[in-house]
């Protein structure tokens, strides 16, 4: 709210909030925060524009015109696909003074959207958003303009040569493959032959690839200009290398590989992968979680990780001396809050057995080295509850305590989440509670606490320093934030008193990066439904519901063959969700993840990385031949900055 005080624009809001910045699913609604409707309603009439293309035009259904648009920007266009909305920006290459837009849209290969969209006929609807982007050349600029275009990259330059070209010297070096599939080349070259514009046509499968070299002498030879580059990352990459020295040609880049694109793509095994591919991060090379690397040497490539990508201007020289003074004085070093931010988040990032890593760019740090009395550790942990719960909208946090040191070990706390349940086994033999902690409860009733005896009484925290040993903290009221199961088409499910906590805050790990470990760093984000329907209530040595559940459907569950497993198990997952929901507490949904992730798996290679990940734990364990990840490969590979596991408290104490 404080945000939208201060932003005049969503991407003011964007770049003071981040929201939008990730996978961009969200930027259409961050108009109505700011009080606009944040889309305008279209019809769509669609022709033909090449092999491969069709051209797309957009008119507001009502008397409101379209806002204005500058040449080079683009919209998101989003379709109702099978009662979702789903869509892709598109550049605009006619504004048609507020009454229409027009788009160049390629017809994709496993292009969910774009094959959706060149099937409408004149009465399908689309919400268009508002224009984005900022590689627009200004008309009043006296240099000349290049663009240097692939494939359906033309759409900038078309928009150039349509309302820039009375007023700027222009040029168009259009590489295709062949004349059939150049979209929009008739008109660019009337406009040629009307001496409005200069064109050069490369066509690759007559000719190959367009050479850097006769760019590079095509620029040259016309002196300072404005270059703007338009196609894959590839392209874009070495043609800017080619034109990096020349003097005064300045280089701008619109790519394919925008982060709202993917999300119109059908799930084709392996389609969100480039070829070829090599991974150019991060700088000095990965660093594997079994690495023998001492801990400076750690250090510094975590460091130089650190400048490649958050400060690319800077020189990291100077930090990594400061980094190995401090380490041969005093056998460590100490991050900068700025550090082990992004230390935490790369860590979230190169965690293999998450699949809802879109997001990692969104973790929140909250710097608790400081702290060394266990109480004020304790008031740190509850802080954290109340802030990641968020009135139900959850965000995702990290609070990191003090590191290992030189014959010092950092504090530690006994709890695997900062919110689970006890459990104990009666001498009767049955089971009250979550199984999982039943040695944790064991040991921490050993210290005074006594369960009420219920299946969801949620454990103290138990939090241990070198100079206090153990000390057990009851959880406030306002930290228990609970939802209570039940589903509205079986109303007995709710007399079970089923219920799970709010929020999944893995407290038993540590943060492993630069050579440093952080034994004490709980971090959350938020539940996926599989994880409590198919898991926590499910697995046999947990809560083990599924014939209760099954027999209270009336269910025959004498044999597999009734299916009557997968019967109790759809339905646990369908009360976890709707419970949710109606809590208003943000959960995700084991489909939706799954094109999460792939948008991830783009976003990491459009950055030069491969998106590492465990197969087992990335597809859902329920309906998981469904998922969009079921066929897809990953590779199984653990770097580090990483979560670790680590042993528990007192094994670790116990030397076993």
């Amino acid at each position: 709210r404080a945000a939208t005080r201060r932003a005049a624009t969503v991407e003011d809001l964007t770049r003071l909030t981040g929201a939008g910045g990730v996978c961009g699913g969200c930027r259409g609604r961050l108009a109505a925060l700011l009080g606009g409707a944040g889309f305008a309603l279209c019809r769509v009439a669609i022709e033909p524009l090449a092999r491969g293309a069709v051209r797309a035009t957009l008119r507001p259904v009502d008397d409101a015109a379209l806002p204005p648009a500058r040449a080079g920007q683009h919209v998101r266009v989003e379709g109702l696909i099978d009662g979702r909305w789903v869509g892709r920006p598109y550049t605009l290459t006619a504004v048609g003074g507020g009454s229409r837009y027009e788009l160049g849209v390629k017809l994709e290969d496993g292009g969910l959207f774009s094959r959706w969209l060149a099937a409408a006929d004149g009465d399908t609807l689309v919400r268009v958003l508002p224009p984005e982007g900022d590689v627009c050349p200004a008309p009043d600029d006296p240099r000349p303009l290049v663009y240097v275009v692939a494939g359906i990259g033309v759409t900038p330059a078309v928009a150039a040569v349509r309302h820039l070209a009375d007023s700027r010297r222009g040029e168009v070096v259009y590489a295709v493959r062949s004349r059939e599939s150049a979209a929009y080349l008739d008109e660019l070259e009337a406009a040629a032959a009307a001496g409005r514009i200069g064109l050069e046509v490369r066509q690759s499968g007559l000719e190959g690839r367009l050479p850097a070299a006769l760019l590079r002498s095509r620029v040259a030879a016309i002196g300072p200009c404005e270059v703007v580059l338009c196609g894959p990352a590839a392209f874009n990459a070495d043609m800017a290398a080619a034109l990096a020295d020349l003097p005064g040609v300045d280089v701008a880049r619109e790519s394919f590989d925008h982060p709202l694109r993917g999300e119109g793509s059908m799930g084709r095994p392996g389609g969100w992968r480039r070829r070829p591919f090599t991974p150019a991060c991060p700088a000095g090379g990965e660093v594997p979680v079994s690495t023998t690397l001492p801990a400076d040497e750690q250090a510094e490539r975590f460091l130089r990780q650190f400048f490649a990508e958050q400060r690319p201007d800077d020189d990291p020289a100077p930090r990594i001396a400061e980094m190995r003074d401090a380490c041969a004085a005093e056998g460590t070093w100490r991050m900068t809050s700025e550090e082990l931010g992004f230390a935490a988040r790369v860590a979230w990032r190169n965690a293999g057995r998450c699949v809802g890593r879109l997001y990692w760019q969104g973790l929140h740090l909250r710097d608790c080295r400081h702290l060394v009395d266990p109480d004020a550790m304790a008031e740190a942990l509850f802080d954290h509850l109340r802030f990641a719960f968020n009135g139900g909208d959850i965000l995702p946090a990290i609070t990191v305590f003090a590191a290992d040191a030189p014959g010092r070990p950092g504090p530690r706390i006994w709890n695997p989440q900062l919110l689970r349940y006890a459990g104990v086994r009666l001498r009767s033999g049955r089971q009250v509670g979550d199984p999982a902690q039943n040695e944790l409860t064991r040991r921490i009733m050993a210290l005074g606490w006594e369960p009420p005896g219920t299946d969801f009484d949620l454990l103290p925290l138990v939090i241990e320093t070198p100079d206090t040993g153990p000390r057990l903290y009851q959880l406030p009221p306002d930290c228990r934030q609970e939802v209570a199961i039940a589903h509205p088409d079986h109303a007995w499910l709710a007399g079970r008193g089923l219920r799970w906590h709010a929020v999944p805050a893995v407290s038993d790990m540590a943060l492993d990066a630069g050579g440093l470990v952080h034994r004490f760093a709980p971090f959350n984000g938020w539940y996926l439904d599989a994880e409590i329907a198919a898991r926590n209530f499910t697995d046999a040595d947990r809560y083990n519901l599924l014939p209760e559940i099954a027999e209270r459907m009336g269910l025959d569950i004498a044999s597999d063959r009734t299916l009557w497993r997968d019967k109790a198990l759809l339905l646990l997952v369908e009360a976890v969700l709707r419970s949710f929901d109606k809590a208003g507490v943000r959960i995700a949904d084991h489909h939706a993840v799954g094109h999460e992730f792939l948008e991830f798996c783009r976003n990491e290679q459009a950055a030069g990385r491969e998106p590492y990940g465990r197969w087992m734990w990335l597809v859902p364990p329920v309906s998981a031949s469904t998922s969009v990840l079921y066929r897809e490969p990953f590779q199984d590979v653990s770097i580090k900055p990483a979560y670790r596991h680590q042993r528990p408290v007192w094994e670790a104490a116990a030397g076993t």
